[in-house]
């Protein structure tokens, strides 16, 4: 059986795919698969062409991550004005309002999501929010290091404005 976790990933996946292909049918993130997760699971297996079963297999499970992950790519944004430059990274011992900035948008992304940790607001970069940007970069697929880069804020962002 799905734990809480994978089934709100699925959801948030999901959710992500509607908006981008402007779909008007809603699925919230609550981590529950029932009647609306499964309404859901069937109109993407329709939309990917997939066995419409309701149930989630391998094939819809892929669909969904995968289709995910191309709309971050497709509205990855490489200059965002708020990150100070392509060089610059937030690590370890960093602090001030960016970090603070970043701890918020960690624990509002890891209240919907539910599989990343989230950090205490410190407007410190200390180890838990170095564990919360790395569990970040390995579910996004991006290398993990747990320093705050560009392409780590680029999807965070992002995702924090789908929320």
């Amino acid at each position: 059986m799905w734990d809480t976790v994978k089934i709100r990933e699925l959801q948030q996946a999901i959710r992500v795919i509607f908006h981008d292909r402007r779909r008007s049918e809603k699925i919230y993130p609550d981590g529950i698969y029932g009647p609306e997760t499964s309404a859901a699971v069937r109109i993407l297996q329709q939309m990917e062409e997939l066995p419409v079963t309701g149930e989630v297999d391998r094939a819809t499970w892929d669909a969904a991550i995968n289709g995910h992950l191309a709309v971050l790519e497709s509205t990855r944004i490489e200059q965002l004005s708020v990150f100070p430059n392509t060089d610059f990274q937030l690590q370890r011992g960093a602090g001030g309002l960016m970090v603070g900035l970043i701890q918020e948008i960690l624990q509002k992304v890891a209240e919907v999501y539910g599989n990343i940790p989230s950090p205490r607001l410190t407007m410190q970069y200390d180890l838990p929010t170095e564990q919360s940007v790395a569990a970040f970069q390995q579910k996004v697929h991006l290398p993990v290091t747990g320093r705050l880069d560009r392409a780590t804020w680029n999807i965070l962002s992002i995702l924090y404005g789908n929320l």
